[in-house]
């Protein structure tokens, strides 16, 4: 004998008894023609396609003081030359990369050219103190003696500058 339900159980279980089956959506089948093919990974450069109104790039901003005249002016003077930056960009290169051996943290290039064109009595540059005092303890002991080879040192006779040879 099946269980005797209450009468609001019972309305309940006869209500939802029949089911109604779902209605399939009428969309026919794209014919395969128009069908893109999915990109195959990984994907040639030539195979993407290039974006209607292109990339837009910002202008080019210049370190130093005599870029070439085809290129504009830099927008800031900082009394810095072409010549220049390749050697500071050396010194800022070779503290950084090797900030873990000078146990120096690490700075910006904008920072050391600063800390380079500081110059005050009163007070000191902590950028250049610190990087001064980082490389010292490399070469020297506690003693003050130096403990690597330094390259010999010539100077440039300033006749072979003016090119009268």
């Amino acid at each position: 004998m099946p269980p005797q339900f209450q009468m609001p159980y019972a309305n309940h279980l006869h209500q939802f008894s029949t089911f109604q089956p779902i209605a399939t959506p009428v969309n026919p089948p794209r014919p395969a023609a128009q069908i893109a093919p999915p990109p195959k990974y990984p994907i040639d450069d030539l195979d993407v396609t290039p974006r209607a109104n292109g990339v837009h790039r910002p202008n080019l901003k210049f370190f130093s003081d005599d870029t070439p005249s085809s290129t504009g002016q830099p927008q800031t003077s900082n009394g810095i030359q072409m010549k220049s930056v390749g050697l500071l960009l050396e010194v800022w290169n070779t503290l950084n990369v090797h900030a873990e051996i000078f146990k120096l943290d690490s700075f910006t290039f904008d920072d050391f050219v600063g800390a380079m064109q500081f110059s005050s009595d009163e007070i000191e540059c902590e950028l250049l103190v610190e990087a001064h005092c980082a490389v010292l303890k490399l070469l020297v002991n506690e003693e003050g003696q130096v403990q690597v080879a330094l390259p010999a040192m010539f100077e440039i006779d300033e006749e072979e500058d003016d090119g009268t040879s």
